[in-house]
């Protein structure tokens, strides 16, 4: 990838722990909840793009972190990009958890 006109997620940060959004139930302990990888959302320096839906396949409700209605928080984790212009607007963040009975 040409840095100079491409940008993009940079993972190098921290190997297998950077780029990551997390999740808690407040003021309990962090998890991950999406991971990122190096390069992903490639896109030329200064240009608009649509936005991206990405998905997770991390077992938060199994690991006990999201166990029904409360108040939970977020975070993005040491995100870091390969130039300084990667820009995320309006982004959001939502859970879908499916159950059996």
């Amino acid at each position: 990838m040409d840095q100079v006109n491409d940008n993009s997620l940079d993972g190098a940060t921290v190997p297998g722990v950077s780029q990551v959004v997390q999740i808690r139930p407040t003021g309990g302990s962090w998890t991950d909840a999406l991971n990122f990888v190096n390069d992903q959302y490639q896109v030329p320096n200064g240009v608009a793009r649509p936005g991206y839906i990405q998905k997770s396949n991390i077992d938060v409700a199994g690991a006990g972190k999201v166990t029904g209605n409360g108040t939970y928080e977020l975070r993005w984790l040491l995100a870091k990009a390969d130039s300084n212009s990667l820009e995320f607007r309006d982004a959001y963040f939502s859970l879908e958890l499916e159950h059996t009975v």
